[in-house]
């Protein structure tokens, strides 16, 4: 009787095998009471979200799914190119034995555009490929490990895919049911790929922020290729038209710091505060200490080190106050000359690797080179100084000329009129000011 069993088994799986392929999926309707009950993805990185960070917990929990409907697992995090496992966790809510067998058929991942309605779809792979057996007791569960390669080898964001057939049959009843996903594909986690190990203060990066930055770096890999998209991502909002960025000189409060009142003010960077201001508005405003600051923590959670400066006239100067170049503020489209115009500075902030000595300045567009007169238009991301600040006897870069220079004023601009290199950045993102309520 037993052998007799097993080969009513055997020649049910391969009948059910024959159906699916030749027929394109069963038709048959879903057992409510057979669940998928966890994914557990394996040798993913430690992120957070400022909603775990509020609730007092620092880390994402080890299990993606299910997640706390109070506050939700955001997504997963990989390296780019990293082969992804998952165990993937199946539970018989039924008093019966369930038969049948689970077939993976394809994988992608859906990212965001520039279009709302539009999003791409890069095609992964997944293994095994070949149908495998499920045998579930009553009120058991049954886990099953799948690989997703083929992963984008650079920076990206994106919701993960699968599509699968799982029929079954009830070994009591002799109901047939399929709980696959009809031929279509089923939304599983949101994935972030960065370009490398998250550093610094984004050591365990957030996902609400890796969301926004992954966006704004899409495509990027390698150290300069990741500081350059970042800095025009963020100044044209990349992949992110609904939540944009935007410059403006009196919104000071994301980083309010100054090397004036330093002994006034804490070194704090309102992160939560700047992810709430893109979450819930279609265009948020900052300063360049928001857009720059915030771009060398974008940058860390992407995978790599980038210093902050403060460029300005030097205190010998009565009067710190200059005219810009022609500069269009991020959020305007560079390519429209009525959108430049000087402004007056105090100082500015840019982002800055220190090592190849380039700059990056995602709060605004120059017009001019900051070398010479040939027509620039973009955020800069070779640019390098002191001759971003100033350059020399011309008036290319930042600074076209002092607000009050001195009498007589020079005909050169001296060494105090360029700037010291001072790094300027946010020493810690723990308080519960930086996270935010």
């Amino acid at each position: 009787m037993f052998s007799a069993n097993r080969i009513l088994v055997a020649l049910f799986l391969v009948c059910l095998h024959c159906m699916c392929y030749s027929q394109g999926g069963s038709g048959w309707p879903k057992f409510a009471d057979i669940i998928l009950e966890q994914r557990d993805y394996q040798g993913n990185l430690t992120i957070t979200d400022r909603h775990w960070l509020q609730a007092g917990i620092p880390t994402y929990q080890a299990i993606e799914f299910p997640s706390p409907s109070s506050h939700p697992v955001l997504g997963v995090a990989y390296k780019k190119g990293t082969t992804i496992t998952i165990d993937v966790t199946f539970v018989n809510y039924r008093s019966s034995e369930m038969l049948g067998y689970i077939k993976f058929q394809g994988a992608r991942l859906s990212c965001p555009t520039n279009d709302p309605a539009i999003e791409q779809l890069l095609t992964l792979s997944v293994t095994p490929s070949a149908p495998m057996n499920v045998y579930l007791l009553p009120y058991s569960s049954v886990t099953k490990t799948i690989t997703i390669q083929n992963v984008p080898n650079y920076v990206a964001v994106g919701q993960l895919q699968l599509k699968y057939e799982f029929p079954l049959v009830d070994m009591e009843t002799s109901q047939f049911g399929d709980n696959g996903t009809n031929g279509t594909f089923e939304g599983w986690e949101r994935l972030y790929i960065v370009d490398d190990t998250p550093k610094g203060l984004q050591s365990v990066p957030w996902a609400d922020f890796l969301e926004f930055s992954c966006r704004w770096a899409f495509g990027a890999s390698g150290k300069d290729d990741v500081c350059a998209k970042m800095t025009r991502g963020m100044f044209s909002s990349n992949r992110s038209p609904q939540h944009r960025l935007g410059y403006n000189i009196l919104q000071s409060t994301i980083y309010p710091w100054d090397m004036e009142a330093s002994s006034q003010l804490p070194n704090t960077y309102y992160l939560g505060q700047f992810l709430h201001g893109l979450e819930f508005s279609p265009k948020f405003d900052t300063d360049c200490r928001g857009l720059n600051v915030g771009m060398k923590l974008a940058i860390a959670a992407c995978g790599h080190d980038i210093r902050t400066v403060y460029l300005g006239v030097d205190s010998v100067s009565q009067n710190k106050q200059f005219n810009t170049t022609q500069i269009c503020p991020a959020g305007l489209p560079t390519s429209n000359p009525a959108n430049y115009s000087s402004k007056v500075f105090t100082f500015h902030i840019v982002a800055y690797n220190p090592i190849s000595n380039k700059t990056y300045d995602a709060s605004n567009a120059y017009f001019v080179e900051s070398t010479g007169p040939q027509i620039y238009m973009d955020a800069p991301i070779e640019w390098q100084l002191p001759t971003h600040y100033h350059n020399g006897t011309t008036i290319y870069g930042l600074l076209s000329s002092l607000v009050a220079p001195p009498s007589p004023p020079p005909t050169v601009y001296l060494p105090w009129q360029w700037p010291t290199i001072l790094y300027f950045e946010p020493l810690n993102l723990n308080s519960s000011e930086a996270i935010g309520q």
